[in-house]
């Protein structure tokens, strides 16, 4: 890697000689890599590409053989969106503007979805009334719980996190309770 020089001296058959250098510049070959995350059933995965190299000018992404719905698989960070759960080979070729290519291959787990629900105490006006995480957990862990209470008498919206989580409904009336759980 580096700039080197290239000699070439010839000699016919009758002892002329002619002699060439020349200044060749060696490019390190890329090195591709990538990360991935978001890899739930159903839901756009975040590829994130990490290659190093000078002046990449090309990707080019496979799924191989996986049931998925794709886009951008020619850019730096295509969406992909898998249908059946499992682990899966993706294949990320990245390509430098001198034609110097480098492959890798990572195994990705699609994982289910978490199914989210509660429940909670009568509700009474001005109380804070107490919310239980009722969750499935499916083949990872749950590590956020986000509530969220919007009036249906005038739009007011409250978030909470965390559980068990205390919620407190000012107004007699309506409420919409949600309840978005993340692994």
């Amino acid at each position: 890697i580096g700039a080197y020089t290239a000699k070439l001296e010839v000699t016919s058959d009758k002892g002329c000689k002619s002699v060439s250098e020349r200044q060749s510049q060696v490019i390190a070959f890329p090195e591709a890599s990538f990360s991935a995350s978001r890899n739930c059933l159903s839901h756009a995965v975040q590829l994130s590409d990490n290659s190093t190299g000078i002046n990449i000018s090309a990707y080019n992404w496979n799924f191989g053989s996986a049931l998925a719905t794709t886009s951008n698989l020619d850019e730096l960070q295509p969406f992909v969106v898998f249908h059946t759960t499992g682990q899966f080979p993706v294949q990320l070729i990245v390509t430098n503007k001198y034609g110097c290519r480098d492959t890798v291959i990572q195994q990705i787990t699609i994982h289910n979805n978490p199914k989210a629900d509660y429940g909670h105490e009568i509700p009474c006006q001005s109380a804070g009334i107490l919310f239980t995480d009722q969750s499935t957990q499916t083949d990872t862990l749950i590590n956020q719980y986000s509530w969220t209470s919007k009036s249906t008498l005038n739009g007011k919206e409250k978030s909470y996190s965390g559980t068990p989580s205390l919620i407190t409904f000012d107004d007699a009336t309506n409420y919409m309770v949600d309840l978005l759980v993340t692994d």
